[in-house]
């Protein structure tokens, strides 16, 4: 009715405060404002309702909506139970869902990491998303109202490539070495050792190692396979690799990697016997000289060393020795100085020294070295070197006698007189001792008489003894000179 009062009320009897408060003169009224307080989302039905004697009422359904939209996020494939994918791209879904609310909103994300709500990187959200790299992905969702979620985020994390094994040997016993892809092991004796697989991985990082049953021929091994993931990241043990005193087999094992992420790195290495040690190698003095080349005449020797060549598990980095036995040497007559029964072998100096070695012996006796080098699994080859004499010392001083003088000749003490006139003529042999208690005497020498003519009126004048030939070499040397002849000149 015209201008009749108007009072409003929110679904069956909750009061609302509205305007306007009465109808005008037409009897008609449009709402202009309407306070509803707390009340549920959802629809709910507004009345206007007034108050003539014959009560007009008119209502409409509303709908409130005051919680922003729920957003979420789906990828496919879906990461494994770390959180990671192995391939990519990944699919990355997004959904709003505003359940009873208005709806009618939309999605704004960013792959940089800011807040989608306010960054100028953030992009409205269209078709699914291909990641192809590690990316957190932020995001909310509003509705036609307004109402705007809270920012989610969803870190798809992508690692397409293999880890690394990083292999060594731990525990080793009885000799074993790895080099490349062959683990090398001396069969002649008893012996085991682990595998430690150091594992690298830039990506989800390490998780663990895996070792298999060996494959071939494993005759003498023991092993039992399994799984290592502690500690975590690594470096993980095997379980120990044992083999029996004269194994000789050549099995093949299999240690595969694996990273957070579910990429796996397989290696296999062979078990290879090495029956031989190091070969090629020498020891002997330098600079030698004298009869055969083999004496020195300095007590400090130049010992050179050469370690050789390993085929297989190769040369050891240490644990290299050089000995030295000795023994005496003595000269007999005109034949080279002869070495005695050599003595037990010792070691010279300290492990693994370095070519060449100066090696202070004593004068007069004869040396003998070996060079003992092992390689990486324990067998070792002893190099020996000939027998080496050293003797610093000369030969005494040649004590000279002339005697026997025939024809114009005569001899008085150490005097030789000769008559050189014409159609004269004589000789002597001269006889030199000396002694050398080391090498043979090699050859001695005589001056040469002088080719002249006597003054006038003298018959005699002393003679000089010729050279000499090579002499014997005895604990006492006789050098016996040719004849001496004398006559006019």
């Amino acid at each position: 009715a015209a201008n009749e009062g108007i009072t409003y009320r929110l679904d069956a009897a909750t009061p609302l405060t509205g305007s306007p408060s009465a109808a005008g003169p037409a009897g008609t009224a449009a709402i202009t404002s309407l306070a509803i307080l707390a009340v549920a989302d959802g629809a709910h039905t507004v009345w206007a309702i007034g108050n003539a004697g014959v009560p007009s009422q008119a209502s409409a359904t509303i709908l409130v909506d005051r919680t922003a939209p729920t957003v979420s996020a789906a990828a496919a494939p879906a990461p494994n139970g770390a959180g990671w994918n192995t391939t990519a791209p990944v699919t990355v879904t997004l959904t709003a869902n505003d359940g009873a609310g208005v709806g009618g909103g939309q999605i704004r994300y960013t792959t940089d990491g800011t807040d989608p709500t306010v960054s100028g990187t953030a992009q409205t959200y269209v078709a699914p998303l291909a990641v192809s790299v590690t990316t957190t992905l932020r995001f909310a969702a509003s509705d036609a109202l307004g109402n705007t979620s809270a920012v989610a985020s969803q870190l798809v994390r992508i690692d397409t490539a293999a880890p690394t094994n990083v292999l060594s040997l731990s525990g080793v016993t009885g000799g074993a070495f790895r080099a490349g892809a062959t683990v090398w092991y001396r069969g002649a004796a008893a012996g085991s050792f682990a595998i430690v697989n150091a594992l690298t991985d830039a990506g989800s990082g390490p998780a663990a190692s895996a070792t298999a049953a060996l494959a071939g021929t494993a005759t003498g091994w023991t092993h039992v396979p399994g799984t290592v993931s502690t500690p975590a990241g690594g470096p993980f043990t095997s379980a120990v690799f044992s083999w029996a005193a004269g194994t000789a087999s050549s099995p093949t094992e299999t240690i595969t990697g694996t990273d957070v992420a579910g990429n796996a790195a397989p290696t296999t290495l062979t078990f290879s016997n090495d029956v031989t040690g190091p070969a090629g190698g020498s020891v002997d003095a330098t600079g030698l000289a004298g009869t055969g080349g083999r004496y020195s005449t300095s007590t400090t020797l130049s010992v050179a060393l050469n370690k050789g060549a390993d085929a297989q598990s190769g040369l050891a980095a240490t644990g290299a020795r050089l000995l030295r036995a000795t023994a005496t040497l003595t000269s007999a007559g005109i034949a080279d100085g002869v070495c005695g029964a050599f003595g037990a072998f010792a070691q010279v100096g300290a492990l693994d020294p370095a070519s060449p070695v100066a090696d202070t012996v004593p004068d007069r006796a004869c040396y003998r070295y070996q060079y003992v080098v092992p390689d990486n699994v324990g067998n070792t080859t002893t190099f020996t070197s000939p027998d080496i004499k050293v003797d610093t010392t000369a030969p005494s001083t040649p004590v000279l006698t002339p005697t026997a003088p025939t024809g114009n000749t005569a001899i008085t003490g150490s005097t030789v007189y000769i008559n050189p006139q014409a159609g004269r003529s004589g000789g002597f042999p001269v006889q030199a001792v000396t002694t050398d208690l080391g090498a043979r005497l090699h050859k001695g020498a005589l001056p040469a008489p002088p080719r002249r003519k006597p003054p006038r009126g003298r018959k005699k004048q002393p003679a000089r003894p010729p050279p000499a030939g090579p002499g014997p070499p005895a604990a006492v040397n006789a050098l016996k000179a040719q004849n001496v002849r004398a006559g006019a000149g």
